[in-house]
């Protein structure tokens, strides 16, 4: 009759739905599990070579990762590590040169002030409008004082035109007037 060939009918679908919903769920997880055995290898690989060029080491290769996609990503962290490294290695350079540079310079300076303090002639440094700014011992002793920095705190007010002769202060002032710069 046609009541069990509908009920059979019934069955027959919810038993079809039944085994396809049941099938799609053992797919998930297999899947989920396949994915999860065959990836967390290779991405734990890239996770610790990851924290590795983190770290500063820049050798480090990701030779291990076998998966095309994940190899190529691997390949790209290669190409980084080594410019990283290129970059570093340029920085330490740069580095040893500034500190070589100033070396240089605190060393010139310091030549500058030997001469500077122990000459025999007197030397002054000024501001454009004539103003002393440093002077050596033995200017401050041509002018009777005590230290350099007594003469330069005392007179700061006082022009240079006290202490030289007309003719020095003219070639002087053209000087400062053409923007040069001057010590005396």
């Amino acid at each position: 009759s046609m009541r069990t060939y509908r009920t059979d009918l019934i069955w027959l679908r919810n038993t079809a739905l039944l085994v396809l919903v049941a099938s799609l769920v053992v797919i998930v997880i297999a899947t989920g599990i396949v994915l999860r055995v065959l990836m967390r290898k290779p991405l734990a690989i890239l996770q610790q070579g990851m924290d590795r060029v983190a770290r500063g080491d820049h050798d480090y290769r990701f030779d291990e990762v076998q998966h095309q996609e994940l190899a190529d990503i691997a390949r790209r962290f290669n190409t980084m590590a080594d410019q990283v490294r290129e970059r570093e290695q340029s920085l330490q350079k740069e580095v040893a040169e500034r500190k070589r540079a100033e070396d240089k310079l605190r060393e010139s300076e310091q030549k500058y002030r030997n001469i500077f303090e122990n000459a025999v002639e007197g030397f002054f440094q000024s501001t454009p409008e004539g103003r002393f700014i440093s002077v050596n011992p033995a200017f401050a002793r041509m002018l009777r004082y005590a230290s350099p920095d007594e003469l330069v705190d005392t007179i700061t007010d006082i022009s240079t035109q006290y202490y030289v002769n007309a003719e020095d202060r003219r070639r002087y002032r053209r000087m400062l007037d053409k923007g040069g710069s001057v010590e005396g």
